[in-house]
């Protein structure tokens, strides 16, 4: 009976799982045919016909390690997102004095982000040779 029921789950896991995968193919068909008859790229369209824009590479003066290692909220600070609207007439330009501040109050940051973990790391310690002072006692 437990195995009958077991299969039964399986199947149904497996019908669920083809069906899915069919609705993908079909959503992949109608976005490619759309791409086609309008003249774009499939691979530029998702699957729900949303179509991707192409859009110049900028990097505003950073490098690509600072851009990597950098946390979304600290980009924000230099280029926010309200500043990339599409519907802009210019395109943002961050000028040398903007970049050389936010790279000042980045390496601010980052001073405050170590200091921050040398002084948890040696709260924990004080906390460990306390719990072992209490238990020795």
């Amino acid at each position: 009976r437990r195995r009958a029921k077991r299969e039964a789950r399986r199947e149904r896991k497996a019908a669920d799982r083809r069906r899915k995968e069919n609705e993908l193919k079909c959503l992949r068909g109608l976005a490619a045919k759309e791409a086609a008859a309008v003249g774009v790229e499939a691979e530029a369209v998702a699957p729900g016909g949303f179509r991707y824009r192409a859009v110049p590479a900028a990097d505003y003066g950073l490098s690509t390690d600072e851009i990597l290692r950098t946390p979304d909220a600290d980009l924000n600070r230099l280029v926010s997102v309200k500043r990339l609207a599409p519907y802009r007439d210019r395109e943002f330009q961050v000028t040398a004095d903007r970049r050389k501040r936010w790279r000042r109050d980045q390496a601010a940051r980052e001073e405050a982000r170590v200091a921050e973990k040398e002084a948890a790391k040696r709260r924990r310690k004080r906390a460990r040779r306390k719990a072992a002072r209490a238990d020795a006692l």
